[in-house]
């Protein structure tokens, strides 16, 4: 959570969800990044709140583990902008430094 927004990797429904949460009452939602993998595990934005990088954990399942990069610059409407694949080892926990993944 931060300035108001968290980002929700919702596990096995292949989404993360970017929240309104500054009234914990009425948490509402903003946008959803439609993962291409079965697992959304983490999920990190960058200091500028523009860039949203989102991993798949998949490692052993059939499927390539990676990490799917999202524009989020208008958070209702996330844009893909690419996926770093790494194998076959398990993409766990991202985080971010500035704009560095």
């Amino acid at each position: 959570m931060r300035r108001g927004r968290g980002y929700f990797a919702a596990g096995s429904s292949r989404k993360c969800s970017i929240l309104d949460v500054t009234n914990t009452s009425s948490i509402t939602l903003i946008g959803d990044c439609n993962t291409p993998g079965t697992y959304c595990h983490n999920a990190w934005v960058s200091d500028d709140d523009q860039i949203l990088c989102v991993t798949d954990e998949l490692a052993g399942s059939g499927q390539v583990p990676h990490m799917t990069i999202w524009d989020i610059s208008n958070p209702a409407a996330p844009v893909k902008r690419g996926d770093y694949q790494v194998g076959n080892y398990t993409v766990h926990n991202v985080f971010t430094i500035g704009r560095t993944a």
